[in-house]
């Protein structure tokens, strides 16, 4: 570095980056505290709606509710792409002055303008390029193309007196299409069709013997999230990993890096 103000500008960015990794943090926190609450939710509506049925010898019976908005949940994702993006760009600052760049510059720059660069005084770039531009290009994608969409709910099955509950996962698209409609039936769709898209339903039955001698048989219903899909906190739980790993490569370079300061 050329003197003490750059040294102290490379570790405002450092700061300002663990800042917006902090507040990833944060919301990836609360998506995974309201999809607990969800399910907590239906599992205290599965045991309401047992005690409103009542125990008929043979009787099965299926209720399958869903959500109509998951849209806190979502506003909460948005936040968390947000921050994890804006942390990026921090990192970019502490990366281009070592590149000849200005600490100003945005990692989009950073990396268009280093395309084919494999190796640089900061290795961290290279290194973690891809994952950067999928990242950069999933929140850019939400903010400027699209809207995130998604559906919630769960499945009971009432037979002979016992309640199966199954949740339905909430499901984030991998990759986001930038041509992707978005309409009030195709929302409404989403909501209301057997199995939503982006879920697979599963469904075994299995007879049991009981302590007093009957044999039943039980089923066991899950769902899961369908190929080219994830759990949307599994999302932002693996993302924020990714983006504390990084930072750690780029503080571990930048602890490397040899100043020169001026009296």
């Amino acid at each position: 570095m050329r003197d003490a103000a750059a040294k102290e500008w490379l570790e405002t960015s450092l700061l300002r980056a663990l800042h917006r990794c902090n507040a990833a943090a944060y919301y990836a926190g609360r998506v995974g505290l309201l999809v607990q609450e969800r399910e907590a939710a239906a599992l205290r509506s599965a045991k309401d709606r047992a005690e409103d049925v009542p125990p008929r010898p043979g009787m099965v019976a299926t209720f399958r509710l869903r959500s109509t908005s998951v849209d806190d949940l979502l506003f909460d994702v948005d936040a968390f792409l947000a921050a994890a993006r804006s942390c990026l760009d921090f990192a970019a600052s502490v990366i281009a002055p070592h590149l000849g760049m200005d600490r100003r510059t945005s990692m989009t720059t950073l990396l268009k303008s280093h395309m084919n660069v494999t190796h640089c005084s900061f290795a961290v770039l290279p290194r973690w390029r891809e994952w950067i531009t999928q990242l950069m290009a999933y929140r850019d994608t939400c903010v400027d193309h699209v809207t995130l969409r998604a559906a919630s709910g769960h499945e009971l099955v009432y037979e002979n007196g016992t309640v199966v509950c199954a949740m339905m996962p909430i499901g984030l698209e991998k990759v986001i299409s930038k041509s992707t409609r978005d309409t009030r039936s195709l929302r409404h769709a989403v909501l209301q069709e057997d199995v939503s898209k982006g879920l697979e339903r599963r469904e075994s039955q299995r007879s049991i013997t009981l302590p007093d001698g009957p044999k039943v048989t039980r089923r066991k219903i899950t769902y899961a999230v369908a190929p080219g899909y994830v759990r949307v906190e599994r999302f932002c739980e693996d993302h924020h990993r990714q983006l504390e790993r990084f930072l750690v490569d780029l503080l571990n370079e930048a602890a490397q890096a040899t100043f020169k300061t001026t009296s």
